[in-house]
């Protein structure tokens, strides 16, 4: 059974509101300049993302001949990729506070005294033997760079006039599920216009708070796979256009539709290939709803 026009035109906003407000450019890491079949690919070749630091991010894919870097088994340890075939990985705690990150970009920048929800799925890769209680996002108003592969904090940002704002998120508990995807989610309201987000562990070693994992060899690292980055504002109105037409009233006694028979609109035109209906072919409609008014 074919769907109506009224379940189709629904539909297709329904599709439309879900999907079209993320405002993470591919925030499922797919888009890429080439096949990463190698390791340290994630910097130039994640389309809308970078490395800010002097860390080697990762992305992990279907499409690689290299085992070290595929999606379902590479040297981290297996899993599947939440959304699509990629999915990005980084030391989020290592030895001598050493630190990885993703940055990514978004379509338009964060509007101040906006409400946003941020979410994205982490999941403990199985060579760790350390488990971190919460990760942060650094939002900016501009890309950041940090010198070495320390945890970035200020001082070690370059541009020392970048505006910046860091939100925390966590599920309660240590982030050690190492078979299934997590979800991180968190509202907030934007305190500048950023048009960047970061993400990773900005604490030290010592202040950050972690659980050890059974795990041997002991190698003191917490290294994270990453999907799904999503951005949704939360308080911006949907505009729907107002109908160009106007409906005219018909007194019933003029109606051509009668009780229990059938009808046929004739008159009822789309524009090629759209949903649109064309303006002069609306007289059917017309009678039809002041009809059943």
């Amino acid at each position: 059974m074919k769907p109506s026009l009224a379940s189709a035109l629904f539909i297709f906003l329904i599709a439309n509101i879900c999907f079209s407000q993320n405002l993470v450019l591919n925030g499922s890491f797919e888009e890429t300049v080439t096949c990463a079949n190698d390791l340290e690919k994630f910097n130039k070749n994640v389309k809308f993302w970078n490395v800010p630091t002097s860390g080697s991010s990762d992305l992990f894919n279907d499409c690689a001949d290299f085992k070290d870097v595929q999606a379902s088994d590479n040297y981290q340890g297996n899993q599947l990729p939440f959304n699509g075939s990629n999915y990005a990985g980084c030391y989020f705690y290592g030895i001598d506070d050493y630190r990885e990150y993703i940055q990514g970009e978004l379509s338009e920048p964060l509007v101040v005294g906006s409400t946003y929800k941020i979410s994205f799925q982490v999941s403990l890769a199985d060579n760790s033997d350390m488990a971190l209680k919460d990760l942060q996002i650094l939002f900016s108003d501009s890309k950041i760079k940090s010198w070495g592969t320390f945890h970035i904090s200020r001082k070690r940002i370059r541009n020392k006039k970048t505006k910046l704002f860091k939100i925390e998120l966590s599920n309660g508990d240590y982030l050690n599920d190492k078979e299934n995807w997590i979800e991180l989610s968190e509202e907030f309201t934007a305190t500048e216009a950023a048009s960047h987000l970061t993400i990773g562990n900005f604490r030290s070693n010592k202040q950050t708070d972690i659980k050890k994992q059974r795990f041997i060899p002991k190698i003191r690292k917490a290294y994270y796979y990453i999907d799904q980055v999503q951005l949704i504002r939360m308080d911006q109105p949907i505009e729907i256009e107002k109908p160009k037409t106007v409906i005219k009233e018909i007194p019933l006694e003029e109606s051509t539709f009668k009780l229990n028979s059938i009808y046929t609109l004739k008159s009822v035109l789309f524009d090629f290939d759209k949903a649109t209906l064309i303006e002069k072919t609306t007289q059917e409609l017309d009678e039809l709803v002041t009809y059943l008014k």
